[in-house]
């Protein structure tokens, strides 16, 4: 298992923990959950499910990454162009789930 994997497999698992270990009173409530990741895509895919949810349920959510991951630019696309294509890429599809996007 390599790094990335290693990071988006606790991603899961801690944001699983936290909704499944949340007290019977939690269920009538409505939560806000915050998703933190150090870059976009990765918050998306371990804990979009969870915002979604979360937000289905009539909570809220929000996801922090804390870059636009511009150091896995491809090599044919300048840096800021491609941190900016990962912000847009970002903010539309936490708002198809409902979420916030902070960057």
């Amino acid at each position: 298992m390599d790094r990335r994997s290693f990071v988006q497999n606790v991603g899961s698992a801690v944001a699983w923990s936290a909704v499944s270990r949340a007290p019977s009173w939690a269920n009538t409530s409505v939560a806000k959950i915050m998703a933190v990741a150090a870059h976009p895509g990765d918050g998306l895919f371990t804990m979009g499910a969870t915002l979604a949810q979360q937000i289905q349920r009539g909570g809220a959510g929000a996801l922090l990454s804390l870059s636009l991951g511009e150091k896995g630019a491809p090599k044919n696309i300048p840096v800021q162009q491609y941190g900016e294509m990962q912000r847009v890429a970002t903010q539309r599809a936490t708002h198809l789930i409902g979420a916030d996007a902070f960057f």
